[in-house]
């Protein structure tokens, strides 16, 4: 591939990542890698670690790794999927897939036998759950009211925001012709799923308030706990300024939370915004993901950047 002189880092980011995940199956090295795209091993190492926040080649085993656990949820036996993706033995893709994961791929291929066959608990040890589409406020809220108590959370309290929330957002629909309540509900479910505090999964509810309705910072702090009220002025004010740099990991969080939502539900946008949400999702979020090494969110999101960049 010719070097583009006018491309910009993140261009040339994104283009390694396509080309990367098109080539998952091959040996991929960083000599070859960045000899294609017609740069040095040092310009190109660094400007793909200060993009993703991690290495070229942890990048490439992350993906590797996450991709065979996809082929073996869908089947594969393990020994092939470790083959297909560059292992020579099973054991040291078994050893490298639990430092990535926290279990084995044999604990995996035994959930699925138990999902498959017994029925029982989802796989949120691998992936997060998705409601469906285009679910009601009423049946979001009860999933995640069921979440709630699951947790051991006060009911009232939960109850509480929803209402503010609600009545903040009153008439607003998404651009899929849903009430834009349903975007946040679906922003606290995922935020319960990340294990989220209660106070952090409260301000999901909340995560673009003073950006999309008429509700002021003082107004907040009058309405509803000031320490759920700081987490929701915090996050919002780092959207409004594109400050990817907190250190404040709840807002990461939920920034995330409702980034991977709003991602999930991209089909309903333009195709040119689906793009340019698709690079922002890869220069400003994954690295946030990253950050938090949060391996859920390090998944769903590069697959979704890479379906629509």
């Amino acid at each position: 591939m010719e070097r583009g002189e006018n491309m910009q880092p993140i261009d040339i980011v994104l283009k390694s990542l396509i080309y990367i995940d098109n080539n998952l199956n091959e040996q991929i090295s960083l000599e070859k890698i960045s000899s294609y795209f017609g740069y040095s091993i040092y310009y190109f190492s660094r400007i793909f670690k200060n993009a993703m926040g991690i290495s070229v080649m942890r990048y490439v085993k992350k993906r590797k790794l996450i991709k065979a656990s996809d082929a073996i949820i869908k089947g594969q036996k393990i020994i092939d999927a470790a083959m297909d993706y560059g292992y020579m033995s099973q054991s040291s893709f078994t050893k490298a897939f639990k430092q990535e994961f926290g279990f084995s791929p044999s604990i995996l291929k035994a959930m699925i036998v138990q999902i498959e066959y017994f029925g029982g608990n989802d796989m949120k040890c691998v992936f997060y759950n998705q409601t469906n589409i285009h679910l009601t406020k009423n049946e979001l809220y009860s999933i995640l009211e069921n979440e709630w108590n699951n947790l051991g959370l006060n009911n009232k309290e939960l109850s509480k925001i929803y209402e503010f929330a609600c009545n903040s957002y009153k008439d607003r629909k998404r651009y899929s012709g849903d009430d834009y309540i349903t975007h946040l509900l679906n922003v606290a479910i995922i935020l319960t799923q990340m294990e989220a505090s209660s106070n952090v999964i409260l301000a999901g509810l909340m995560c673009d308030i003073l950006v999309k309705t008429d509700v002021t910072e003082e107004k907040l702090l009058q309405k509803i706990p000031k320490d759920i009220a700081k987490l929701v002025i915090e996050s919002n004010t780092f959207h409004m300024n594109e400050d990817f740099s907190s250190d404040n990991d709840d807002v990461i969080m939920i920034k995330l939370a409702e980034r991977l939502h709003n991602m999930r539900t991209i089909d309903f946008m333009e195709d040119e915004k689906q793009k340019t949400k698709a690079k922002e999702t890869i220069e400003l979020f994954l690295p946030l993901a990253n950050k938090i090494q949060n391996n859920k969110l390090i998944a769903e999101l590069n697959d979704l950047a890479l379906k629509y960049a």
